[in-house]
């Protein structure tokens, strides 16, 4: 049933290799909780179809994401300036994840320190990160106003460090969530005339530490936070596009070979 649904899937349905790989996974997942709990002795062996992923990591860039921080600060509101601000340089000073900008509170910003305590990915504990001073004066100057927003209504020595002022539909902490800070990046992108997402900052980045290092793909994963180098590989790869480089050095020679 399973190669099947595979074969339905590419060829009826005319699915992308990762959206069937989806589905083939959660089988794979299901199947093996089922055996874990004794309810089957089987297992799903199924290959999944083969494809070679994608992915933009370049990001807007670093003179957008310039040209973004600019927009933000001019808001006529202070309080909405301020935070947006801190979450831009947030993301492209430290490259963090989303999830990792929305779930810090107050009591995980260490100003003395210039530390946050980031709750990383795939990781079971917050571990400190290193805090540029410049970044954590932009992260105080935030914080300093965040208790100034009639409409929050909760203890402004505690709770969330990014919090939203918007009516309607909130969290009783009035925590900033993820798709909101998404809205909030999208259009400030829109202003400068470039799409931008909160990961694409993060791409933007890497990409940058890897011109500033002269490729350093070490240190640029240490920055990252990446699992292993082969995923800080392929920002590197993006970045300088090694083999159109090489197919101009061969059109060069084939150029001086006809002139003789």
């Amino acid at each position: 049933l399973a190669h099947e649904f595979k074969s339905w899937g590419r060829t009826a349905k005319h699915w992308s290799p990762s959206y069937v790989n989806n589905h083939l996974a959660a089988l794979r997942s299901l199947v093996k909780f089922a055996r874990r709990i004794d309810h089957i002795v089987w297992s799903l062996d199924i290959e999944d179809v083969p494809h070679e992923a994608y992915r933009d990591t370049r990001g807007p860039g670093m003179a957008k994401v310039i040209e973004m921080i600019a927009a933000a600060a001019a808001q006529p509101d202070p309080w909405t300036a301020a935070r947006d601000v801190a979450l831009l340089e947030m993301f492209i000073t430290m490259g963090l994840r989303c999830d990792e900008v929305v779930t810090l509170d107050l009591e995980h910003v260490d100003v003395a320190g210039l530390r946050l305590f980031v709750k990383r990915k795939k990781k079971p504990q917050r571990v400190w990160v290193t805090t540029p001073a410049e970044t954590m004066e932009t992260i105080e100057g935030w914080i300093s106003l965040r208790a100034f927003d009639i409409n929050i209504g909760v203890d402004s020595s505690a709770g969330p460090l990014f919090t939203s002022h918007a009516f309607g539909r909130q969290r009783p902490d009035k925590r900033l969530v993820a798709a909101s800070v998404w809205k909030i990046v999208r259009q400030y992108g829109e202003k400068v005339g470039v799409r931008a997402w909160p990961h694409g900052l993060r791409h933007s980045a890497i990409t940058e530490v890897l011109e500033l290092t002269n490729g350093n793909i070490r240190a640029a994963q240490r920055f990252a936070a990446h699992s292993t180098p082969t995923i800080t590989g392929r920002y590197d790869d993006n970045r300088t596009d090694i083999a159109g480089d090489m197919a101009g050095l061969l059109a060069k020679r084939i150029k001086e070979a006809k002139k003789k």
